[in-house]
C-alpha cells in the first residue's frame, strides 16, 4: 500500500516522494488515489487517466448512491446539493455559475463522463513524471 510519508504545503511532498522512490514505484504501483480534499459537498466528482475511465464509469454505475436508495454512485455526478435552483437565486455569484455550468458541459461533452486531469496538484509527479495512472475522486459541489 502507497501512503505519502511527507506532506508539506504545495507539491514539494509528493514531488520528492515521487523522485525519491522513483524506480520502485514505476515497478510496484498501479495507480494513484487522490483523495485529499475528498468531502465538501453532495455532487460525486470524478477525474482520472484515459486508461481508467471506461473502468472508473462501469464501477460506478454499480455503486449504491450513498444517500438515494434507487440510484447508483454514477447518479451522484448530478447531485445539486446548493445550486438546485441556482439560476433562480440572484445570491449566487454570476461568474462562479459561468464556470460551473462550463465544468458540467466539459465533463458531459466526453464520451466517458470522467474528466482528464491537468496539472497542479500533487498527483503531478506520479502521473506526468512517472507514468502513473491516476484517480481523483471528491464529493464536492
Amino acid at each position: 500500500m502507497l501512503t505519502k510519508l511527507d506532506y508539506q504545503a504545495g507539491l514539494l511532498g509528493s514531488t520528492e516522494y515521487g523522485e525519491d522512490f522513483a524506480d520502485w514505484l514505476k515497478e510496484h504501483v498501479v495507480s494513484y488515489l487522490n483523495v485529499d480534499v475528498a468531502v465538501s459537498g453532495s455532487a460525486w466528482n470524478i477525474k482520472g487517466s484515459p486508461s481508467l475511465a471506461h473502468l472508473l464509469k462501469e464501477t460506478a454505475q454499480i455503486v449504491p448512491h450513498p444517500v438515494t436508495a434507487g440510484k447508483t454512485l454514477w447518479d451522484a455526478r448530478s447531485d445539486k446539493g446548493p445550486f438546485q435552483n441556482y439560476s433562480e437565486d440572484a445570491s449566487f455569484d454570476s461568474e462562479y455559475i459561468t464556470l460551473y455550468d462550463a465544468k458540467l458541459a466539459s465533463r458531459d461533452a466526453s464520451d466517458t463522463g470522467v474528466e482528464a486531469l491537468g496539472s497542479g496538484s500533487d498527483y503531478t509527479v506520479f502521473l506526468q513524471r512517472l507514468g502513473v495512472s491516476h484517480l481523483f475522486v471528491s464529493f464536492m459541489d
